[in-house]
């Protein structure tokens, strides 16, 4: 009986985007995240770059060669704006074609509400179980620096207690 050989071909370019993020950040430093995939018939995601670009400026690589799903710390400047964008390329060599931007948001510290560790615009119950839950986390991981009330670079009780002095307060 003779042997089969089956060849599968790759002609479709893979899709990514950049994960949801706040249209204003309080702070300059911010959690970016992405995520790609190649489809069911696809080779797979060989690699991701990762585009931004400042107060609608020109886009420059910032994150390349990244795995299919992943995030990073992004530094910028309070009083600018921050757009992203994400291109994958699959096993075979095909790459994402890309038109505009994912995601934007804007840093400014004219909108930061002490104790709002949501971002709901309001201190609340809720600002104190965010804080609770990340009383041993990382600052720099994810949204864990909203929950750094007092700005001391911890959370700690302090920023509890920060915050529950201040519930019932919002932004106009």
């Amino acid at each position: 009986m003779p042997a089969t050989i089956s060849l599968k071909i790759d002609a479709t370019a893979p899709g990514s985007s950049i994960n949801p993020m706040r249209p204003v950040t309080p702070r300059p430093s911010f959690s970016v995240g992405w995520s790609a995939s190649d489809g069911a018939i696809g080779s797979g995601v060989l690699s991701v770059d990762v585009y931004s670009a400042a107060d609608g400026g020109g886009f420059a690589a910032w994150q390349t060669g990244k795995p299919a799903a992943g995030s990073a710390l992004f530094q910028g400047a309070y009083d600018h704006t921050y757009s992203f964008y994400s291109v994958a390329t699959d096993v075979a060599g095909n790459v994402e074609q890309k038109t505009a931007a994912d995601a934007a948001t804007a840093c400014r510290r004219e909108f930061i509400l002490p104790g709002d560790s949501t971002g709901d615009g309001t201190v609340n119950i809720l600002d104190l179980i965010f804080i609770r839950d990340k009383l041993i986390g990382d600052l720099l991981s994810g949204d864990n620096w909203a929950a750094d009330v007092n700005g001391d670079g911890k959370i700690n009780v302090l920023d509890l207690i920060c915050t529950r002095n201040r519930i019932g307060t919002s932004l106009p």
